[in-house]
């Protein structure tokens, strides 16, 4: 049978896996332990806390994908993600102990410790309500009878999304934690200055004062208009028309991370979301 997978960058600050059927029966991988697993060089992935309904619901559910650049900005430079014909480890067991329902598992299945599979396609995307980016991974077990003589030899290095040098150069990000000022829905937006500097484009400072309109695109496709003006005393850089718009639209509260980014090929400009670490009792959801 085939698999489908998604890793989701939560509210809860850490990745998540939905694994599904093609008959949509969800699966979550959480391994607590890998002793046992063949001396192969493949990619692991090691990945922690259940998705909540909203996600699962987005695994299923056909959605714009991202831009494979902008969604690793927005996921950041520590979250990898194994390429197409990668080789994975599902591990049900692990999967039974984390569920929050009990998992449909047939016999067959659940009596292995882990099940070798191959990744047979990758999908960048980012759910709808939150902002926050997922990748739905497509996985097809392998026959290891058959099939040991195309696996990676030892000592190989998997490759993984987010590995390139090239996507480094060709988008440049800048993130920040919003302060309560921030997030204050009739307030303006403080930006840093070198994201005024490396993110924007240059402000004529001769003017007085100077200011610009920014066109920044979600991670949805949908296009944000904002006032960048410098001034103050000290003068500072601001976002201001437009920002309070974007604060209520996307729910937005002190602690959570605006991910502005420019592709240095064409000048667009981009903006993401990270969502803020959230307790326990959280984790489901965001409970708006």
């Amino acid at each position: 049978c085939t698999l489908s997978l998604s890793l989701s960058l939560s509210s809860c600050n850490s990745p998540s896996v939905v694994l599904e059927r093609e008959n949509k029966e969800p699966y979550v991988k959480n391994p607590k332990t890998h002793d046992s697993l063949p001396n192969f060089s493949i990619f692991y992935l090691f990945l922690s806390l259940i998705p909540s309904d909203e996600t699962l619901a987005m695994a299923t559910t056909e959605l714009r994908p991202v831009d494979p650049t902008i969604w690793k900005a927005c996921a950041g430079t520590s979250v990898q993600i194994p390429t197409v014909d990668s080789r994975v480890y599902y591990f049900p067991q692990g999967h039974a102990e984390q569920s929050s329902s009990p998992p449909l598992l047939s016999p067959l299945v659940s009596s292995q410790p882990f099940i070798l599979c191959r990744i047979l396609a990758v999908r960048f995307l980012a759910n709808t309500e939150t902002d926050e980016v997922f990748a739905k991974i497509r996985l097809v077990p392998i026959d290891r009878s058959r099939d040991l003589h195309v696996l990676q030899p030892s000592g190989t290095k998997p490759n993984c999304v987010g590995d390139e040098d090239d996507d480094d150069e060709e988008v440049v990000s800048f993130a920040k934690i919003l302060t309560p000022s921030d997030a204050n829905n009739g307030g303006g937006f403080s930006v840093p200055r070198f994201c005024a500097d490396s993110i924007f484009p240059p402000l004529n400072y001769a003017a007085e004062p100077p200011v610009q309109t920014l066109s920044i695109r979600d991670v949805h496709g949908m296009v944000w208009e904002f006032r960048h003006i410098y001034r103050g005393t000290p003068r500072r850089h601001l976002l201001t028309t437009g920002w309070s718009k974007f604060v209520n639209h996307k729910k937005l509260i002190a602690g959570d991370s605006v991910v502005f980014m420019r592709n240095r090929r064409t000048g667009e400009l981009f903006v993401g979301v990270r969502r803020a670490v959230r307790s326990n009792a959280d984790c489901g959801g965001r409970g708006d």
